[in-house]
C-alpha cells in the first residue's frame, strides 16, 4: 500500500506515528516514538493481524490521519475514557485502546529502531535484555 508498509496506506503510517508521539513522547534520554524511527517496523506485526482487523485499523488511522494535533490528542483522551465504561461501547474502547497500545508499545520497546536514528534504544537504556534459553 504505502512506502512504509505494504499493509498501511501513508496517511495510516503518519497517524500511527503521530499517536505514538502522544503515548511515547520524548522523556529525558528516552526517544520519542517518531524519533526512535520504529514505524519502518510496523509490518513486522500487521502480518500477523486478520486482513479484517488490518482494513479496519488502515481506514481509522487514514481519517486520524486529517486530524490536527488537538484533535488526535482528544482523540486519545476519549478512547482512554471511554475504556472505562461498562456495556458495549466501553468494550469497543476498550478494545481500540489495547489495539493501538499494544502495536505502539511493541515496536517502541522492541528494540529496534529506524535507519537515521544512531542513539540508545528504549532497552538499551531500561537494561532489559531478553535471554533466551533453547
Amino acid at each position: 500500500m504505502g512506502t512504509v508498509s505494504k499493509y498501511l496506506s501513508d496517511n495510516a503510517v503518519n497517524a500511527f506515528e503521530r499517536l505514538g508521539d502522544f503515548m511515547m513522547p520524548r522523556a529525558g534520554q528516552f526517544p520519542s516514538f517518531k524519533e526512535l524511527g520504529v514505524i519502518v517496523h510496523v509490518d513486522g506485526i500487521m502480518e500477523h493481524v486478520p486482513e479484517e482487523d488490518r482494513s479496519a485499523l488502515n481506514m481509522l488511522l487514514s481519517v486520524l490521519s486529517f486530524f490536527p494535533d488537538v484533535l488526535l490528542n482528544g482523540f486519545l483522551t476519549l478512547v482512554g475514557t471511554g475504556s472505562t465504561w461498562t456495556g458495549p461501547v466501553g468494550g469497543f474502547f476498550r478494545q481500540l485502546k489495547m489495539g493501538l497500545q499494544s502495536v505502539i508499545v511493541t515496536l517502541y520497546f522492541s528494540g529496534k529502531h529506524g535507519p537515521h536514528y544512531t542513539g540508545p534504544t528504549p532497552l538499551d537504556l531500561t537494561g532489559y535484555r531478553v535471554n533466551a534459553v533453547r
